[in-house]
């Protein structure tokens, strides 16, 4: 009997710790140069205003339809964000809430927030100061470092999120979470982070704030991340293909199909995709941004038929 053919899959080529990110602008007529202009900032502050974005009540920038263009980064300070040719621009949201209302920064000087909270960006907690100033303003209110920065820390900040979300939120034990995140931490330290004791400053967030860092604790990171790209893609496929196999049942076969177990099969959807989202260093937050500025500008009425046909992206090269 002859012997049989072995076949080794090998990787094609190796893949980057991060892969680049591809984004666009999806607003045409847009003409901005960032590269070449000193006050990249007050462009940016023009084209937001353009694009009907607007400050909300709560301080922060949104775009014409209300989603949130800014997000929390981790030193507390929130950043807005926006494409544009290709590119995704950050700038902090109270440096952009002070130039929507009062023009560009005077050289040398800064913007500082009067109740020392980073997060009140209402242009009446904002003030112009020398850095000098906003130092002697900040002292008394020095903290040392806490959480992933003290040096001693066993876990970071977005994993003693997690923790607090499954505790306080989720309802979970601190031994089921202490099993999911590995050898990381025992009970009885999860249960001091979930109280309060320790990461006093890392709040609960929402089940989807957190859920990429939970990805990361199931993911097989021993296999490299040309295996682990490989694995969720297919897995990926064949998940959604159990949704649509559900749905053909429901719609052509007579069966009972309960939006429970199509539920659960998108949710092996959602963790497949946050999987390969996390092997290429894509934040889930950006995936969102940017299908709602391609959204936005393809209806910006709403969904019509012809607005489908003439796509904008289709019309103006990226």
């Amino acid at each position: 009997m002859e012997n049989e053919a072995k076949y080794e899959v090998t990787a094609m080529c190796e893949l980057p710790e991060k892969a680049t990110k591809i984004r666009g602008s999806y607003f045409p007529g847009e003409s901005y140069d960032f590269e070449r202009t000193p006050d990249k900032l007050s462009l940016f502050v023009e084209m937001l205003k353009a694009r009907g974005c607007y400050i909300s009540e709560d301080g922060h920038i949104r775009s014409k339809k209300g989603g949130l263009m800014s997000k929390l980064a981790r030193n507390g300070y929130w950043q807005t964000i926006a494409q544009y040719n290709k590119k995704c621009y950050y700038f902090c949201e109270h440096r952009v809430v002070w130039v929507w209302y009062n023009g560009a920064i005077p050289d040398g000087k800064e913007i500082n927030h009067i109740d020392y909270n980073r997060s009140n960006n209402h242009i009446e907690n904002l003030e112009v100061v020398s850095h000098s100033e906003n130092m002697q303003h900040s002292r008394p209110n020095f903290n040392p470092p806490r959480g992933e920065k003290s040096g001693n820390a066993k876990i970071s900040d977005k994993e003693a999120k997690v923790i607090k979300t499954l505790g306080m939120i989720c309802g979970w034990s601190n031994k089921q979470i202490s099993t999911l995140i590995g050898d990381k931490m025992a009970s009885s330290s999860i249960g001091r982070i979930v109280s309060g004791q320790r990461y006093p400053h890392i709040e609960a967030g929402e089940i989807m704030e957190v859920y990429p860092t939970i990805v990361d604790f199931t993911r097989n990171k021993n296999v490299g991340l040309t295996e682990e790209l490989k694995d969720y893609s297919l897995g990926l496929a064949g998940e959604a293909g159990e949704v649509c196999d559900l749905i053909k049942k429901m719609l052509y076969h007579g069966q009972d199909v309960s939006p429970v177990e199509i539920a659960l099969e998108l949710g092996d959807v959602l963790y497949y995709l946050c999987a390969i989202c996390n092997v290429l260093g894509i934040d889930f937050y950006e995936i969102y941004l940017n299908n709602n500025a391609k959204i936005m500008a393809r209806y910006p009425n709403g969904f019509s038929h012809a607005d489908s046909n003439n796509r904008i992206e289709d019309l103006s090269p990226l």
